[in-house]
């Protein structure tokens, strides 16, 4: 663009351009200070807006850590202590006031062996909180009853110690006797931790029996209540509209989140913002450093915008208890007003902008016109006449014209002194033109004679013009070379090399002498042994390439059998799989019923000997019914005596004693259906007495029926329990087989995938085997039709595999239906959509004699 403009034009541009540029310097340099200033007083908004919503951020989570720091107070060992003990008591006088109700209910109305096992069996079945239970002692701290360690029944403990040496029942059955109730600390391991950890029981004597009542509790488990009332506090506490609080351990799981509880037990270190920020991982970092907290900054995706927004999230750590309590705010308002400080700012700035540029090219249009005056007087007509002359000298050289006049050099300026340079080099190029010519010409009969074939000529005219004289030199020197190498028969060459175009590499120069020619023989001697070679590989090749397509293509057809075989035995071992799940499945609710019915039967046999003592209880009413009606027939009979010695003494009284001998027969009539009524009731009652002693002889055969029910119960249970253990041994192999079986199937898979990709290279290699042994024939050479293919003989090898047999133990299981059966349809999937499925290791746990107590 520039090399078409005249130097008028290029100057003008250059004097305008240069305008532009300083202009445009001292515009960027005040748009520069504009924004400058204007960064300065945004950044200075924007540290004082974050700063103050960090600080509100801190204040709330100073309120927190203030309720947390108040609950951890209580977890000091005194007051825990004192809060166990409270509640240690308060449920072991309740359990009390249950036995004692029970006592007094009972007493005397039934067996003492009976009583005990009613109360005994209250208290077996007691429970308090998640993990309450009761047991009981003697005064000579042997077990009574364990309702966690059945075992223990009747053992005598007065010598078990704890970890720390203190014989705890031994200590029990001290403060029984000697105060009626205690409490007892002690050490002992608890499941979770290494060491063994602070225990307290509270004991209370029961004097009925002398029984020693008594329960205990780990003293941290009240610190995991106080905690989690902590948590449930601060789920609570709410600030502004939305603000709420989540706290986080320092492992990156969330331990309280009041806005999404799902959130609970997660490990959330993977969780990233839209910028590929680990959130949680920021937040426990921070939280770590300083013990006074810090701010956390992330992008996140707000309800009402549609791309994410700026928040910040104030953390604090917690350390007693490694909590990283948090809660964050949307700083979008702030980054709002930043960005219409923004606006208005670059409005200004555009405004100067135009202002300025108005300005600049008013000026920019005045000194273009002035230089234009000033620039074409002084430099552009000396140009003009500079330029004339020099063109007049270019015509000479391109030979359109015969001569050349000087320029004019009688200027002082840089234009005359040039002026001056081109006459004093004008003669020297005229005398330099005629020796090129002169020369050029002597090339040209030179090259006329090589052009014959003739190589003896030489050039021999010279120049002062030095690339000239090189060429001539090099010239001579080629041709020097040329004789000594080719030699002068140059026929015999061109004939054989017009051959080997033509693919026919038989013939070659006889007598050969120069270097060409012995060079050309030795290249048909290497052309011939390579293309024997080449015919001879092709066809060893293509002879292999045969043999590897055929086995490939049995390996292909073998793999693509085994994977369909495969994977039909995987699906029937899944169905097998399915199978004995729901089996197992089964028998676990079979199992529950069993033990339905054994508290069934219990209660059933508890009711029948309540019926036995209520029968026993209306006997004893009805046989005291029966003694009262004895003695009112008894008087009905007395009675009807003295109504007749009434009427005979009324009689003998004549007249006067006729009223008194109707009120002897009244009394007599009274006396009849007494006896009548009372005869009638004891028939009643007789009948009521056969009925009750029948109904206890049922109830009494019932109860014993209950019994020999629950032992086949029981004896049941155990076949179950054995039959389920059976069931889950079987299904854990089966799943085994399955796995492996999967694996196999994978395996198979991938090589019927190689087989086809070897298949395809075995393809390709035949076909490029038969096209090198056609590209090969086409040629002309040497011992070309004796070549023959080197073929081994290959024997596919037949292997065997041995087969191993599986024995598979057959267990009779009875199907039980449950209440609501639900089917389950195992269904075949592809197989290539099969998984390899994870190997199932299955662990037995040992009992350990440290754990036997640790109920405790």
């Amino acid at each position: 663009m520039l090399k078409s403009l005249s130097i008028k034009a290029r100057l003008l541009l250059i004097v305008i351009s240069s305008i532009v540029i300083v202009s445009a310097v001292m515009l960027a340099q005040s748009v520069i200070s504009l924004q400058e200033t204007s960064a300065t007083v945004i950044e200075k908004f924007k540290q004082n807006a974050y700063a103050t919503k960090e600080e509100e951020l801190k204040n709330y989570v100073s309120l927190v850590m203030k309720t947390v720091e108040s609950y951890y107070a209580r977890t000091a060992p005194e007051k825990i202590k004192v809060e166990v003990q409270a509640r240690l008591k308060e449920q072991t006088e309740f359990m009390l006031s249950i036995m004692q109700g029970e006592y007094d209910k009972y007493n005397g109305k039934v067996p003492e062996d009976e009583l005990r096992n009613i109360i005994k069996t209250s208290v077996q079945k007691a429970r308090y909180g998640s993990t309450g239970y009761f047991w009981i002692n003697d005064l000579d701290a042997k077990i009574i009853m364990h309702p966690i360690k059945p075992a223990l029944d009747g053992k005598d403990m007065s010598e078990y110690r704890d970890k720390g040496g203190k014989r705890i029942f031994y200590e029990f059955a001290q403060v029984a006797k000697k105060s009626g109730s205690g409490f007892v600390d002690y050490v002992w391991p608890k499941p979770g931790f290494e060491k063994p950890q602070e225990k307290v029981s509270f004991v209370k004597l029961f004097e009925p029996f002398g029984w020693v009542i008594g329960t205990g509790e780990y003293v941290d488990n009240v610190t995991d209540k106080l905690k989690k009332e902590a948590l449930n506090a601060i789920s609570q506490m709410k600030y502004g509209k939305a603000g709420y609080y989540w706290i986080n351990d320092s492992n990156h799981v969330v331990v309280m989140h009041a806005m999404k509880p799902s959130l609970v037990g997660k490990d959330m270190s993977d969780l990233q913002d839209p910028k590929g920020k680990y959130i949680y991982r920021e937040i426990v970092k921070t939280a770590n450093e300083k013990e006074e907290g810090g701010l956390v900054k992330y992008m996140w995706p707000k309800p009402g915008k549609k791309l994410d927004q700026p928040k910040f999230s104030y953390v604090q750590r917690f350390a007693p208890w490694d909590w990283i309590i948090g809660t964050g705010a949307y700083v979008d308002d702030i980054e709002d007003k930043i960005l219409q400080m923004h606006d208005e700012t670059e409005a200004q700035i555009e405004a100067v902008i135009i202002r300025n540029c108005v300005i600049i090219f008013v000026i920019m249009v005045i000194l273009a016109i002035v230089m234009g005056m000033l620039s074409n007087r002084s430099i552009f007509v000396p140009l003009n006449k500079f330029q004339d002359g020099l063109l007049g000298f270019f015509r000479y050289l391109n030979k359109e014209q015969p001569d050349v006049d000087n320029l004019d050099d009688s200027a002082n300026d840089e234009i005359g002194a040039m002026a001056k340079i081109i006459n004093q080099n004008l003669g020297k190029t005229k005398s330099l033109i005629k020796q090129d010519d002169e020369l050029i010409q002597d090339v040209t009969r030179v090259v006329g004679e090589i052009e014959k074939g003739y190589l003896f000529n030489r050039v021999e005219k010279r120049t002062e013009n030095e690339s000239l004289q090189k060429l001539q030199n090099k010239l001579n020197e080629m041709l020097d070379n040329l004789e000594t190498n080719i030699g002068k028969d140059t026929n015999v060459i061109l004939d054989c090399l017009s051959k080997y175009g033509k693919l026919d590499f038989r013939d070659n120069i006889q007598n050969a002498q120069g270097k060409v020619e012995v060079a050309i023989n030795e290249l048909s001697d290497i052309i011939n042994n390579m293309l024997k070679e080449n015919k001879q590989n092709g066809l060893t090749l293509d002879a292999s390439s045969d043999i590897l397509l055929k086995n490939v293509d049995t390996l292909n057809k073998n793999s693509t059998s085994t994977a369909a075989s495969l994977e039909e035995t995987a699906a029937a071992l899944e169905e097998i799989t399915s199978a004995i799940v729901s089996n197992t499945n089964n028998i676990s609710t079979m199992a529950i019923y069993s033990d339905e019915l054994v508290d069934s039967i219990n209660l059933g046999k508890t009711l029948a000997e309540s019926t036995v003592v209520a029968m026993d209880e209306i006997n004893s009413q009805t046989e005291a019914i029966a003694d009262a009606i004895v003695l009112i027939d008894q008087i009905a009979f007395q009675t009807n005596i003295l109504s007749l010695n009434a009427a005979v003494e009324a009689a003998t009284a004549g007249e006067a004693g006729k009223g008194f001998a109707v009120v002897a027969q009244e009394v007599r009539n009274l006396a009849s259906r007494s006896a009548d009524a009372a005869k009638e009731i004891k028939a009643l009652v007789e009948n009521a007495t056969q009925k009750t002693n029948a109904g206890k002889e049922g109830t009494d055969k019932m109860i014993k029926g209950y019994e020999t029910l629950h032992l086949n119960i029981k004896k049941t249970t155990e076949t179950i329990q054995s039959i389920a253990e059976s069931s889950k041994e079987q299904r854990a192999g089966i799943e085994q087989i399955n796995d492996a079986v999967n694996r196999l199937d994978q395996q198979t898979q991938e090589n019927v995938s190689i087989s086809n990709t070897t298949h395809a290279i075995a393809v390709e290699t035949d076909e490029l085997a038969k096209l090198i042994v056609t590209v090969t024939n086409e040629k002309e050479f040497r011992g070309k039709n004796d070549l023959k293919a080197k073929i081994s003989n290959y024997e596919t090898p037949k292997v065997t595999i041995p087969a191993k047999k599986v024995e598979v133990k057959k267990t009779e299981v009875k199907k039980v239906e449950k209440p609501s059966d639900t089917k389950k349809e195992v269904k075949r999937e592809d197989s290539s959509k099969i998984e390899s499925k994870p190997k199932v290791e299955i662990i037995k746990s040992q009992s350990s004699s440290d754990d036997e107590w640790e109920s405790f």
